[in-house]
């Protein structure tokens, strides 16, 4: 059975894929009975700050740039959320939900906040070896300094699939 990892945008996928020994890269992956297509998730309110400073500082490309002046500009994180998250999670890769990304049926679905316990599951399954790298670390405070009621209430309506089919607590976000 083919095996294929389901790469979602700001959830240690760089990291996996150095692991792997594959090129990075976000598609959406077709599931047909033949493959066994595992996947990492992080919760929604520490991946949008994560994926908001990553294309604030730059990104990784090209595209990445482009999208920096359509969606980012010159807001903060809370004028970002209230004036363009709802346009950017339907058009832009790093914000679209996670479930967006993860077909029906997939095999393995970890969790960033327990990524190296997972990995040791997931051994059963992929060949994996080494040791896990930390790459592609976006700059910023932790994602509880970020968040307020208003905010979170935003962002929780328009991720609302990922809280609740991942099981991340709506109030996660208090400190």
């Amino acid at each position: 059975m083919k095996k294929k990892f389901c790469h979602i945008p700001k959830t240690g996928g760089v990291s996996i894929c150095k692991l792997i020994n594959r090129l990075p890269g976000h598609t959406i992956e077709i599931l047909d009975g033949k493959k066994y297509i595992y996947t990492f998730v992080r919760n929604p309110y520490d991946r949008l700050v994560s994926s908001f400073f990553y294309l604030k500082n730059g990104g990784r490309n090209n595209m990445d740039k482009q999208d920096k002046k359509k969606y980012i500009n010159n807001y903060s994180f809370s004028e970002f959320v209230i004036h363009k998250l709802k346009t950017a999670a339907a058009h832009q890769k790093h914000f679209r939900p996670q479930t967006y990304w993860i077909p029906k049926g997939a095999s393995f679905i970890g969790k960033f906040e327990s990524m190296e316990n997972d990995l040791e599951e997931l051994k059963k399954y992929v060949p994996i070896k080494g040791k896990l790298p930390h790459l592609n670390k976006s700059n910023h405070k932790d994602f509880k300094e970020y968040y307020n009621e208003e905010i979170s209430e935003i962002v929780y309506e328009v991720y609302k699939n990922d809280f609740i089919k991942f099981d991340y607590d709506k109030k996660s976000y208090i400190k």
